[in-house]
């Protein structure tokens, strides 16, 4: 009985150890080892999982001070994301560019990567009254809208929206340390 006891309580020990290291996690890592973040999901490219290639895109999570942004990698770069559209409260696209603001306290942020900079949300999200949007081209016979000095494509928004929006922060991606080629590694998910 004294056995059969012993035996009881090792199992519902090991349980939850057997359970977490079912749960593996993905992290992505750069050419000298250091971490990238953990993987966020699959991009279109539909890597799999133990995959990470040119043509498969991964959003990792990237720690910067004060919170998290969500960036995409494929193994050899950091791919542009200017198809996320700035909000203007101006139907010119004049004033301060303003992104959807997060709807948690500690959410990963969105960004827009274009050329050599990466944008994101920062400061209080407010209820803003939004009457035109602008993205960033490249092409500019891509812009169905107006072609302004900067690159940004603006679209007046034929009816006013509200949004949940901030400011814009920003810096050139070399500040984030982003060194590639990436790889993927599999990880036990931390205690935390």
């Amino acid at each position: 009985m004294h056995k059969l006891g012993m035996l009881v309580v090792v199992f519902f020990v090991a349980l939850p150890l057997a359970a977490a290291a079912q749960t593996l996690q993905w992290v992505v890592r750069d050419r000298d080892g250091g971490l990238v973040g953990p993987v966020l999901l699959q991009g279109a490219g539909g890597a799999g999982p133990g995959r990470l290639t040119d043509d498969s895109l991964l959003w990792v999570a990237r720690r910067i001070p004060g919170g998290w942004l969500r960036i995409p990698v494929t193994k050899s770069t950091v791919w542009a994301t200017n198809q996320f559209p700035f909000l203007y409260e101006a139907q010119d696209c004049s004033g301060p560019a303003l992104l959807e603001a997060p709807q948690e306290k500690d959410e990963v942020l969105a960004t827009v990567i274009f050329d050599i900079n990466v944008y994101w949300s920062a400061g209080p999200a407010e209820s803003r009254v939004i009457r035109a949007k602008g993205i960033l081209v490249r092409d500019p016979d891509g812009c169905q809208g107006a072609l302004l000095e900067s690159g940004l494509c603006c679209s007046t928004l034929g009816d006013e929206e509200t949004h949940l929006a901030t400011e814009v922060s920003g810096a050139r991606v070399t500040d984030l340390r982003l060194r590639p080629p990436f790889r993927l590694e599999r990880v036990a998910p931390s205690s935390e």
